[in-house]
């Protein structure tokens, strides 16, 4: 995957610049992507030096710009619900005072794929999401024929919410991290989060 080679080390080591209120200027990227509705680029570059050559280009010209960068996964978890947290928690006594004025609530998960089918979470979903990790899936389906320990964070982060909230509350999958690895990088968070709050 593209992360198992990343020197983590090196700020500039995916190549690519993040920038707010883009300009559109190249700067030399050899691939940019723009969402318009958020003002979010993306400019992809053929080295880490090319990269941090432009953003320094970029914020001579007051653009808002940095580079791109790996995020990872705190912990594996392998699909499994744990009710007995929320009550070591008192989630459950603070949920029993706690009523919730609006039943169009949605929580997303920004995270790995989920297992929207599984019995515990199945009627929470609004949807069946959006892959954002360059898996090139076509929803935030967790892939049960993988094997590796950190397919099942998603899930689990489903059923904490699920175990926490009313029946009401909905959940919105949304995939940035690809099979295979804990690592994803920045661009695919944000990119997740804008989806999310535009949903």
């Amino acid at each position: 995957n593209e992360f198992s080679s990343v020197d983590e080390n090196n700020e500039y080591a995916l190549s690519r610049i993040l920038v707010n209120g883009w300009n559109g200027k190249k700067y030399g990227a050899v691939m940019t992507a723009y969402d318009s509705k958020n003002d979010f680029a993306v400019l992809q570059y053929n080295s880490p030096s090319a990269a941090e050559n432009a953003e320094n280009k970029m914020l001579t010209d007051g653009l808002s710009a940095e580079a791109d960068s790996i995020a990872r996964l705190d912990s594996a978890e392998k699909c499994t619900m744990s009710p007995e947290n929320s009550s070591a928690l008192g989630i459950n006594s603070y949920l029993d005072n706690f009523a919730m004025s609006k039943d169009d609530v949605t929580v997303a998960v920004v995270d790995t794929g989920v297992m929207y089918d599984h019995e515990a979470i199945a009627q929470r979903f609004c949807s069946e999401g959006v892959d954002f990790s360059g898996d090139n899936c076509e929803d935030a389906y967790y892939d049960t024929t993988e094997t590796g320990d950190y397919y099942g964070h998603g899930t689990f982060i489903c059923g904490v919410i699920a175990d926490n909230t009313p029946d009401t509350v909905s959940i919105l999958p949304v995939k940035v991290v690809q099979f295979e690895t804990e690592a994803t990088s920045a661009s695919a968070i944000i990119s997740g989060i804008n989806y999310a709050v535009s949903y």
